[in-house]
């Protein structure tokens, strides 16, 4: 609840987004649920010099010097326009440099195509114009520092996490609804195996591809994924149900509550030593074993050998190997999704991760 003396401070949220969008959603929703704070929040939409009338108008109308502007996950760029119309203290949820997802070559601008140097020079003047920046993970911390010369006094550490008001608040859909695209027409003895995320060269679909042709998905497996806006042929398996349409919360939701073995990012990419994919957690929610290479963002909160199951060899045949092995220990790997599970309810919940929030605005 607000208290007495946050009555007269405000928090303004803005985003280039939805509210509920990726991770700035989590916090923004447990923020608004509880009543945390007296807040209003902008989505903020057209053209930079339209983006840049609003920013003005919200900036004359609505600030004293001690409210907060708080930019969601991934409007780096506002800060940019942002801090030329206002002194007030600003926090930056960035989760990780906008650079990330076009570096060629990291910590080497010069070597990167003109998206890489546009991206890095905009993480470079948000990151030093911003009063607080929040990163993924530890190891996104170390990075940030490093790389973009920030001190480590201004970099606050809070995961992702899962939005689960979200989803609590959706509406209820079953299996029968979603027609083919779910498992409900499965042998009970096909093992459920399950990939979301997008393709890109990190992700490891083209594995997943390859050795969907090698193994008996027919009798033995039964593997949905799911890849938003997916064009590639990757020549799957006929066996294998592709979904490349949105899917509401409460959808996707149901892939995970019918799997049994979901896939981390399949892949060697040294972003994925920092970086914590979203579907992590989301399997860790849903009590779900989720196989995934070692990685040291990962290793910050999950154990590898009783909460992930390890992909050891990226390879066709490591990965085929593993599958098997997790087929043939069901039980084991059950017992696996329930204690991911139990280190999310501990540490990664929507609450304490809210609440983690919360005390970075109040301090700021």
């Amino acid at each position: 609840m607000v208290n007495q003396s946050e009555k007269s401070r405000k928090v303004i949220f803005i985003s280039t987004t939805e509210s509920d969008y990726s991770r700035s959603g989590n916090y923004f929703n447990y923020i608004k649920y509880n009543n945390q704070f007296n807040f209003s929040i902008f989505q903020l939409k057209g053209s930079k010099l339209n983006v840049i009338k609003q920013l003005f108008i919200i900036n004359r109308n609505l600030f004293s010097i001690n409210d907060i502007y708080f930019i969601m996950s991934p409007s780096h760029y506002l800060i940019l326009f942002l801090r030329v119309l206002s002194r007030n203290k600003i926090i930056l949820d960035a989760g990780w440099p906008l650079s990330d997802a076009t570096a060629r070559k990291e910590k080497n601008i010069f070597s990167g195509s003109f998206s890489y140097i546009k991206s890095f020079t905009i993480d470079l003047i948000a990151f030093h114009l911003s009063s607080k920046i929040i990163v993924e993970s530890k190891r996104q911390k170390k990075h940030v520092e490093s790389t973009f010369y920030i001190s480590a006094k201004k970099l606050e550490v809070v995961y992702t996490g899962f939005n689960e008001l979200n989803y609590n608040n959706s509406e209820n859909i079953y299996s029968c609804k979603l027609g083919n695209l779910c498992f409900c027409t499965t042998n009970k003895s096909q093992f459920r195996l399950f990939f979301r995320g997008k393709y890109n060269e990190e992700s490891g679909l083209r594995l997943l591809a390859k050795i969907s042709n090698e193994i008996n998905l027919s009798e033995d497996y039964k593997l949905i994924v799911l890849a938003y806006g997916l064009k590639t042929n990757l020549n799957f398996s006929p066996h294998v149900t592709v979904v490349t349409d949105f899917l509401k919360i409460n959808e996707m939701a149901h892939l995970y509550n019918e799997s049994e073995l979901v896939f981390g990012q399949l892949s060697e990419n040294d972003r994925l030593k920092r970086t914590i994919p979203h579907k992590a957690f989301e399997s860790a929610y849903f009590s779900k074993a989720y196989l995934s290479p070692k990685t040291a963002s990962l290793n910050e909160i999950f154990d590898f050998t009783s909460e992930i199951i390890e992909l050891q060899e990226i390879s066709e045949n490591g990965l085929i190997e593993r599958i098997q092995e997790c087929r043939l220990n069901r039980g084991n790997i059950k017992v696996i999704g329930n204690n991911m599970n139990r280190k999310y309810n501990q540490l990664l919940n929507q609450k304490l991760l809210g609440q983690e929030v919360c005390r970075i605005i109040r301090n700021a």
